[in-house]
């Protein structure tokens, strides 16, 4: 695959002992993918990639793209291997034109969680916010307004060196983001700038005459509108403190199985991470003791897909044990003497499950996402399911008459 080099990331540190490379290729049609290596495979892409070069690429694993993370509105990304071959293009290719599938600000709730191009209008702009997160931290923040011709304003939040960087002169200027990421709070959507989005000012557009045109002819006529999600009379359970309950099939894609356990609190009752203090030396915060032993628990965080996107969700211990039909203590005895307790991991992918999730609000380091919890998992009783889904079609056929 012959590709022009259209975005390059450092090479990350995860968790002190695994790192992550990713890129993007970019061919003459503006069409992008995203390419990511771990540990020496990272290692080793990373001292050949270099931005705006070109390159041929064979032997990469297909997947299917994980839309929170990838800014490229492909369909899929790939994963290097240690097979996998990159090679310098020698041969003249010019550098890729901005492309952009444009998502007017009217139709974001459609894609939630995904990453969208917008082409819009900068609307208003607010003072940098400079604060001290929860853990510490220093943040800065900045939000920005944004207007398209569909009269729908919708806000975009800056972080750190971006949001310092954003000048006041940028008010009423067309802005392009490719890989913009939606977000949504209690039915409020709002836009996000992911790692590798890509901002541009006055972007060279058959377009933007055009949005800018309405934008000084219009704008201070239109009854602007903001988007959000109306609840429905008892539909309320996305703002209710215990959040909201689904039932769902679907299969595991991918399962995180280096972070699957964790060591927690040897007393009944207890299901706290413990600190280890020494040689075999365990201490539990929360009941206040320190003891010789601990117990392994689960915490598993898996992919869930179906037909219309997936999920990241997260298995304690009771829907885990029946899942992987192993208690936590026997795989946690497992993995300290056999590495193939990993296939626990692999066996499960591609099999469909039903799912009982419940999602609920949660807030770190001041922003708040949905978190997915498992609360059980069943397989597919397909002698049940498949005349259901036959019921189902005779219904639909008799619609269509």
């Amino acid at each position: 695959m012959e590709k022009n080099l259209g975005f390059d990331s450092n090479l990350a540190p995860i968790q002190d002992q695994f790192q992550v490379f990713s890129f993007e290729l970019t061919d003459k049609d503006g069409s992008s993918i995203r390419i990511s290596g771990f540990n020496d495979v990272a290692e080793r892409a990373y001292s050949i990639i270099q931005t705006d070069c070109s390159y041929y690429l064979s032997g990469g694993i297909v997947k299917q793209a994980n839309k929170r993370f990838n800014t490229t509105g492909h369909d899929y990304e790939l994963s290097l291997s240690a097979s996998s071959e990159i090679a310098p293009c020698h041969d003249q290719i010019p550098k890729p034109a901005l492309v952009l599938k444009i998502c007017p600000l009217i139709n974001i709730p459609s894609h939630k969680d995904e990453t969208v191009d917008v082409l819009a209008v900068v609307d208003r702009i607010e003072p940098v916010n400079k604060f001290i997160s929860k853990q510490g931290r220093d943040c800065v923040k900045r939000d920005v307004e944004l207007i398209d011709q569909t009269a729908t304003v919708v806000q975009l939040t800056l972080w750190g060196e971006q949001a310092e960087n954003f000048e006041d002169h940028a008010l009423g200027q067309v802005i392009s983001i490719k890989g913009a990421l939606v977000k949504e709070w209690n039915g409020a959507f709002s836009l996000a700038v992911a790692s590798g989005s890509k901002i541009e000012l006055s972007p060279q557009l058959d377009v933007v005459p055009k949005l800018y045109e309405w934008y000084m002819s219009e704008r201070a006529k239109v009854d602007t509108k903001t988007i959000s999600m109306v609840a429905s009379a008892g539909g309320n359970e996305a703002i209710l403190p215990n959040g909201r309950y689904m039932n769902l099939k679907a299969m595991i894609t991918t399962v995180k199985a280096d972070n699957a356990l964790y060591q927690s609190c040897p007393n009944d009752g207890c299901s706290k991470k413990v600190v280890q203090l020494g040689v075999e030396q365990y201490r539990c915060e929360k009941c206040d003791t320190t003891s010789d032993a601990f117990k392994w628990n689960y915490m598993v965080q898996a992919e869930l897909t179906d037909l219309t996107g997936s999920v990241w969700v997260t298995l304690f211990s009771n829907p885990a044990t029946k899942l992987f039909g192993m208690e936590p203590q026997k795989l946690g005895d497992l993995k300290e003497v056999d590495v193939m307790h990993f296939t626990v991991f692999t066996d499960i992918c591609f099999k469909y499950f039903n799912w009982r999730i419940n999602a609920k609000p949660n807030t770190y380091n001041d922003e708040t996402r949905m978190r997915y919890s498992v609360l059980g998992c069943e397989p597919v009783p397909y002698d049940r399911y498949i005349p259901q889904l036959e019921l189902a079609l005779e219904k639909l056929e008799q619609l269509e008459c």
